[in-house]
Order: structure tokens, then sequence, then C-alpha cells
């Protein structure tokens, strides 16, 4: 039964993108959709059975189960859950400073909310079938990273598949950006907010506006620290983005970033950031992962984030070394570092001076590189490493040939 509502429910879908005519309104044909669509939707059930049957408890499939307690009780006490469901968010205005560390636990809560209602309604939709609910996930997915696509086409139209490749096909990205988790929200999120930024620029209506708003919001509740890394970004974005040389101002940002963020503890407590990536480094130790890296113990103080730069990017860059790592899993994900790596080198290679010009290809290149120096930081375990990078992998990827020339089968028409 399972397999026959994912075969109707994907036979829907596909029939609603024919019938909005999106393959029109992203330059893709209807055949090149439905392909990318299944891919997204074939990785996350890939992924879903790779979490149950690897491991006894999984995010995954705890918040389905989760979710179908909640709609067994859910004939008791309707009101109760219904109220809930819609108005239990907390008290947001109370926690809109967000340089203040004290809100970080409230908007991770938050997210974590997002995910448990998204979850309940996808359950309700599959008639509580959890690997139904890949479908659903994946089409929020999905639509966000034909937003990321729309970006970088809006850009650079003549590397049209290497976009497609990169968004969609690489291994890693397509596999852990598919699953239920946070990771495939924050990738599709940050695409819609990238896609939505140009919009507003190219028609300034407040239904634009407003949505933008939003999507920023859900941004900021999916991962505040990545939001906090961002917003800065962005802001610069929207003040340098027809300046000739935006790498300046953004080299600059992030040359003060940097000792704000090391020595902010001086000017307040309330702003003491690296105790806040301490913190989350202590969450993963204490969670004892399967896959230990040995990572050194961060202290709150400059010198130690400094002294471990060198390890925080080689666990991003380098992990895993298929010569010491037995599993077959590891092998496969030692294979597509190997991949990315090299992609990266060609990207580098490719790159020319005069494509440096695009302010929010600067935003996408410095979002991505620090966002993974957070993770590697944070990460100590790999299963989780592997899993936090790739959102942000894919987003260097795309930043780093959109300085380029590159071009990915020139002449094949999709």
């Amino acid at each position: 039964m399972e397999v026959v509502l994912i075969i109707i429910y994907f036979i829907l879908i596909c029939w609603g993108f024919k019938a909005i005519r999106l393959d029109k309104k992203v330059d893709l044909s209807f055949q090149t959709l439905v392909i990318l669509f299944g891919i997204k939707v074939l990785c996350g059930c890939l992924n879903l059975y790779f979490h149950n049957s690897e491991y006894l408890t999984n995010d995954a499939h705890t918040y389905f189960t989760s979710a179908v307690t909640m709609l067994n009780d859910f004939p008791n006490q309707p009101a109760y859950y219904l109220k809930d469901w819609f108005f239990n968010w907390g008290d947001i205005f109370s926690h809109l400073n967000f340089l203040d560390s004290a809100n970080a636990t409230y908007w991770s809560d938050i997210g974590r909310l997002i995910h448990q209602r998204f979850m309940v309604l996808s359950t309700v939709l599959s008639f509580r079938h959890e690997y139904v609910n890949v479908v659903f996930y994946n089409l929020f997915f999905f639509i966000g990273l034909l937003g990321l696509y729309k970006t970088f086409l809006h850009f650079k139209p003549k590397q049209k598949n290497i976009f497609i490749a990169l968004i969609f096909i690489l291994p890693s990205v397509a596999f852990w950006c598919s699953g239920i988790h946070k990771d495939g929200f924050i990738l599709s999120a940050f695409g819609m907010v990238s896609w939505y930024t140009i919009k507003v620029f190219q028609s300034r209506n407040w239904k634009n506006v407003l949505l933008l708003i939003f999507l920023l919001f859900l941004l900021l509740a999916l991962r505040y620290f990545y939001f906090l890394i961002f917003l800065p970004l962005f802001i610069v974005h929207l003040v340098v983005r027809n300046k000739s040389k935006p790498y300046l101002y953004y080299t600059a940002l992030v040359g003060v970033g940097v000792m704000f963020f090391l020595f902010s503890n001086q000017l307040s407590p309330k702003l003491d950031f690296m105790k806040m990536v301490v913190n989350r480094q202590q969450e993963f130790l204490r969670g004892k992962g399967y896959s230990d890296l040995k990572t050194p113990v961060l202290e709150n103080n400059a010198v130690s984030f400094i002294k471990n730069i060198p390890t925080a990017l080689e666990h991003i860059f380098i992990e895993p070394i298929p010569s010491w790592r037995a599993s077959n899993k590891y092998g496969v994900t030692a294979f597509d570092s190997g991949v990315v790596l090299i992609l990266l080198l060609v990207a580098f290679i490719k790159i020319k001076r005069k494509y440096l010009s695009n302010s929010f290809t600067w935003v996408v290149l410095f979002y991505s590189l620090l966002c993974l120096l957070f993770i590697g930081y944070t990460i100590p375990n790999l299963g989780a490493l592997v899993r936090y990078e790739s959102p942000f992998i894919c987003l260097l990827l795309l930043a780093l040939f959109s300085f380029g020339n590159a071009i990915l089968f020139e002449k094949t028409k999709l």
C-alpha cells in the first residue's frame, strides 16, 4: 500500500506541475522536472531506509512516531491539539533580539516545532505511512531548490547544466537534503530567500517584500546560528549590490565580523558568541555519535578558536579518509568527498576576474564558508558532519562555479 500511495501522490504532484506550467516558469522541460523530482523522492526514501536500518533511534523516525502518537490521541482532545498546532509558538515578540545569545534556545525550539507540525500534516496526508511522508517533504524541498536554481540561472544562464547537477544530482546533496531532516529545509529556504531577493528588486511590490520577510524568519527558525551568519551579509548586499568591486566590502565585513565574534564577550556577556559555539559542540559531544572524529574540545577564548581552524577545515574538506575507515558507507562518503574536492579544483581553475562583480554570489560564498567552519568546529562525529555540511557544500560549489566559465554539456537542452 505504501508504494501505491507514493506513486499516486507522485503522479498528482507532477500533474500539478503541468497544470501551473512550472516547466515554463523555471526554464526546464516537463520531463526534466519529473526526473529531478523523482530523484529527490528516491533519495529521500533511501535516506529514510538507511537511517531506519542502521540506527535504533533517529530523528526522522522519532518525529514520525511522535506524530502518530498525537494523531491516535487526537479524537480524545481535538480542541487541545488544534489550539496547540496553530497557536503554541511561545512569546515570539520577547525573543526578537537576535544578538542576545539567550534567545538561541527559543529559536531552536521554534525550528523543532515547525518540523513537528509539518510531520503531523504529512502523516495525516500519508494515512500514517512513513515513507509516503518523503513525497510531501520533498515537494517543499524541490520548490525551494528550483528557487535556488533560478537564482543562479538568472546570473549565469550558460551554466544551466552545472547548476542542475550541483543542486539536484551531486550525491551528498541529493541524499542528505532529500531526507526528513532540517538540512533540506535549510537549503530550500535559502533558495527561496535568494530568488525573492531578486524578485523584490525586479518588481518592488508589497507581496514580494512580505514574502521575503517571512522566508527570512523561516530561515531564522530553522537554524538560528546560520541565520546570524547570513543576516549581516544580506544587509551589506542590499547596500552594495550595484558596486563594481563588492568583494572588498564583504571581505571587510567578514574581517570585522570575525573580530567581533572573538571579542564580543568583552563588550557584554549577552554577546558571547564563542560561548554559543562551545555550547553547541558540547551538545554534540554529549550525544556520543557512532563515528567519533576525536574533535578537540573548544574553550571559550580566541586562542582556542584560532588554534582549531585547521582541524575544522580538515573535517569539512578531507574527512572521511578511506584508508582507515573500514565500513562501506564511509567508503561511499569518501568517494563523494573526492568528487567534491575535484569539483572545487575545477571551479578554482575556471575562475575569471570579469565574473567577480556579482554581489549576491559573494554573499553565498562567504555564507557557505562561514557555516562550514562553524560545522567543522561543532560536529564531532562523521555521520552528522557529512549531513550538516551538505547544503553548504552545494552553495560553495554554486558560488565558485558562478565566478568562472565552466560549461557542462553545452549543447544539451534540458
